[in-house]
């Protein structure tokens, strides 16, 4: 599926921080299994919608069978469904789904994907399907919302003489529903004196790098220059003295978030280009710690009812823990005659300092660690 450079669901982003679209372009999406369950989600609702239109069962068959299906989440697109469904009902003369919007009138090249979009004479709403259940996505000034109402507008203005723009998100794992109007006019006036300066910035790889909120969905987030500068010379022009006062930390307080996400993807980028092969000045992989595991509970479990009482060994319903069994047996006696049943996995690699006595993970010294 081919995606716009300036597209609406990156609009956050390009209309914040214009310079970062094209350091950005042809950098490829690492993807997560968040997103995957999203775009499930969508193919389900998308053939429940058709279904709909189409006076006939939906068919989840297919989609049962992919891997981040489960059970229950054909009631977790309702609230969105049913709502399609009776806004349509109430009276509306059409109805899209998954129709392309394009809005490169203002934007360059600008076009996206309107889940659902419903038309009457006089107005348009766009109805997106947003399946994640973290916080509630707000379609209160939402630009991603705000272009695909921008594009539903500019294809069926000729047709139904559209004067309102209603942009609606319904969350169902949040049992939350929201809705924004906007007279067409305000939409247009906002496309021409807001998006279409920045968009013409973005597009010519101009503009200022600027760190905020929409870094997060960025692919050049942990080595961002603007990024770093905006936590690292976060104190340089406070007023000096041994000790912060209750209103500077009041401050720090309020960027505590987005400190710990900008260390945490900083950490995460140095991991990756390590893991690649790369080298950080200083930094290496090591083996973090990791937890034995019983491979074979009920085998194990036989195997210790020949000496031992079964309450010896049980907690109710389970095996103890290895730390308890261990002691019960014997910490030799354990290894020698149950250790078949054990593994330890390899830990997650992890950032040290050069100083750590740990070996990295690729020097010759760790080369016969792992079987």
């Amino acid at each position: 599926m081919a995606h716009a450079l300036l597209s609406a669901s990156s609009a956050d982003r390009w209309l914040h921080c214009p310079a970062s679209v094209r350091l950005t372009e042809g950098m490829a999406d690492k993807g997560s299994s968040y997103a995957a369950e999203g775009t499930l989600a969508h193919a389900m609702a998308e053939e429940d919608l058709r279904a709909f239109m189409e006076a006939r069962d939906p068919d989840f068959s297919r989609h049962c069978q992919q891997p981040y299906f489960y059970r229950g989440m054909e009631e977790d697109i309702k609230l969105y469904t049913d709502y399609v469904k009776e806004t349509f009902l109430a009276g509306a003369e059409e109805l899209a789904i998954e129709q392309r919007l394009d809005f490169s009138e203002y934007v360059p090249g600008g076009f996206g994907t309107g889940d659902a979009v419903i038309l009457s004479q006089g107005a348009v709403e766009i109805i997106d399907l947003k399946f994640g259940k973290g916080v509630p996505v707000s379609p209160i000034k939402n630009p991603q919302l705000m272009l695909y109402g921008l594009g539903a507008y500019l294809a069926n203005d000729w047709l139904f003489d559209i004067d309102t723009v209603r942009m609606t998100i319904v969350q169902p794992r949040l049992d939350f529903l929201d809705t924004y109007e906007v007279s067409a006019g305000m939409l247009t006036e906002w496309a021409r004196e807001t998006v279409t300066p920045q968009a013409k910035l973005a597009y010519a790889g101009k503009g200022d790098l600027q760190a905020g909120s929409w870094c997060r969905w960025c692919k050049i987030k942990n080595t961002c220059r603007a990024r770093a500068s905006q936590h690292l010379e976060f104190y340089q022009s406070k007023s000096a003295g041994p000790e912060l006062n209750t209103a500077e930390i009041a401050d720090v307080l309020a960027q505590v978030d987005a400190i710990k996400a900008w260390l945490a993807d900083i950490e995460t980028g140095a991991t990756e280009t390590l893991t690649a092969g790369g080298e950080i000045p200083g930094w290496k992989l090591v083996e973090g710690r990791s937890n034995r595991k019983i491979t074979d509970p009920e085998a194990m479990a036989e195997a210790l009812k020949k000496v031992y009482a079964a309450e010896e060994i049980y907690k109710p319903q389970e095996l103890k823990t290895l730390t308890a069994l261990e002691k019960l047996v014997g910490k030799k006696a354990f290894a020698s005659d149950y250790g078949q049943y054990v593994t330890k996995p390899p830990g997650k690699p992890t950032l040290a300092p050069e100083s750590d006595k740990r070996p990295a993970l690729n020097s010759p010294e760790n080369e016969f660690t792992f079987e």
